[in-house]
């Protein structure tokens, strides 16, 4: 379909980004559930769609994706209270729109290869739980990352970051960090123990890993041998996560 998905859930666009294929998007927005405004050459998103934010009340997905020239969101985006899921992937972006941090539902919000070097304080709503900020120009996060106490994935690789802020202690439900090729010299102290479900932390390319530190021990080794593995937790793209015992070698029992 020339329009993409238009069966009354979806709305889409050619990626030509003709005038007709404008005029068809906009008959079609009123029971779209997805806005779909991938790879249009856009600078700005288009003044009838951002006149009628407020007034669709089923889309959910947003997907402005790869349109190098956006750097700017409507204010009325903040009146999209149903959106749940905003791309904004391959755009140039400088800073992230604080009008984002008015989306109450939004859970999965990605900024991925813009040019950002600022996230507002005032630009991430604490309903994000997967948030996607890699390949930009961050040298720092804002304090406001704390209120996400909900936030599971956090991809901030190849970034310029310098240091996180302490209150990253207070996104308890974290599962998952990616900070690869970064400036890290250092993380608050207790910062990976402190994050209950934390289980998958990555860190090279960073100043902290790659100079280790005189007198500071290496982790223990544990081989498979001392696992008994248990039920799937968790798969994606990198493996398959389980469950496991450590049968502990000094002696001291079993840890989960």
């Amino acid at each position: 379909k020339g329009m993409g998905e238009t069966s009354g859930m979806s709305a889409g666009v050619a990626a030509d980004g003709t005038a007709a294929a404008l005029s068809a998007l906009d008959a079609c927005l009123g029971g779209a559930t997805k806005l779909n405004l991938k790879g249009l050459g856009l600078a700005s998103i288009p003044e009838f769609v951002a006149s009628k934010l407020s007034s669709l009340p089923r889309v959910e997905h947003v997907d402005m994706s790869l349109n190098p020239s956006l750097s700017s969101l409507p204010d009325e985006l903040g009146s999209a209270v149903s959106v749940t899921t905003l791309f904004a992937l391959g755009c140039g972006f400088e800073a992230m729109p604080s009008v984002v941090g008015r989306l109450p539902r939004l859970g999965m919000l990605s900024f991925k290869s813009n040019r950002l070097a600022d996230v507002p304080e005032a630009a991430l709503p604490p309903s994000v739980f997967w948030l996607i900020l890699t390949d930009n120009r961050l040298t720092r996060l804002p304090a406001s990352i704390g209120c996400l106490v909900g936030l599971r994935k956090l991809m901030l690789a190849n970034n310029r970051l310098t240091a996180l802020p302490e209150e990253m202690r207070a996104c308890q439900c974290l599962e998952l960090v990616r900070l690869s090729d970064n400036r890290l010299t250092k993380l608050p102290d207790g910062l990976l123990i402190g994050l209950p479900k934390l289980a998958w932390v990555a860190l090279a390319g960073n100043p902290c890993v790659t100079a280790a530190r005189p007198g500071v021990a290496l982790p223990p080794e544990i081989a498979i041998s001392e696992l008994e593995m248990k039920e799937e937790i968790g798969r994606g793209a990198g493996g398959t996560v389980h469950r496991a015992l450590w049968r502990r070698r000094d002696g001291g029992g079993l840890d989960s």
